[in-house]
């Protein structure tokens, strides 16, 4: 009993503050409180409403950026992704796959238009490790 304790007790984190935020942007976005290709509330706004800083805020985003579920432009703010409801729903998301999310530079864009492949302006691509 004392082993299975130590083991339990070694392998249990407390989340952190930027994995509730996210859970609770998650929740938003399938309860259809974020809809697809809506702008998210400003950095401020959700740090507020949700009792953290804005740093932990901003991480959450960075890890939802990471999934695929929203992107940030320049000068605009934070969107959830089009495709973002479809990527939640999918029944071995995360956990089966590891996702990595490239974004497309300027230049491979380009070079994806030359070689016949198309960009989006989320995130592409899941591979396995």
């Amino acid at each position: 009993m004392v082993n299975l304790a130590l083991a339990l007790e070694s392998t249990f984190r407390p989340k952190q503050i930027y994995e509730q935020v996210s859970e609770r942007i998650r929740a938003e976005i399938r309860n259809g409180q974020l809809a697809a290709d809506s702008r998210l509330p400003s950095e401020r706004e959700l740090a507020a409403r949700f009792g953290v800083g804005r740093p932990a805020v901003r991480e959450a985003i960075g890890a939802l950026q990471n999934e695929g579920l929203v992107i940030t432009r320049r000068n605009s703010g934070t969107y959830v992704c089009a495709d973002a409801l479809q990527r939640l729903a999918a029944p071995n998301w995360p956990s089966t796959i590891s996702h990595r999310w490239i974004r497309l530079s300027t230049s491979r864009t380009r070079s994806s238009a030359f070689y016949g492949t198309t960009a989006t302006d989320c995130f592409i691509g899941s591979w396995r490790s």
